[in-house]
């Protein structure tokens, strides 16, 4: 999905439509703890995390995919 193909995400009153997410954003984004989501995201099959100049960022594309491979059929 481009940045132009990005739709904006309503979360707790904040629009967010940029490609990458902050923590707090992603947080919110996947319903996780920022805690779990660095810990996740330093386990080899948790999800990619981006480390620009002293940030971390998450592709909401990668979070969706981590997300949906973490789904169980009963």
């Amino acid at each position: 999905m481009s940045k132009s193909q990005t739709k904006a995400i309503e979360m707790n009153n904040e629009t967010i439509t940029s490609q990458y997410l902050n923590a707090k954003q992603a947080s919110r984004f996947t319903n996780l703890s920022i805690q779990s989501l660095y810990k996740f995201s330093k386990q080899e099959n948790g999800p990619i995390r981006i480390q620009a100049g002293g940030r971390v960022l998450f592709d909401k594309n990668d979070l969706t995919d981590w997300m949906n491979q973490q789904k169980i059929r009963h």
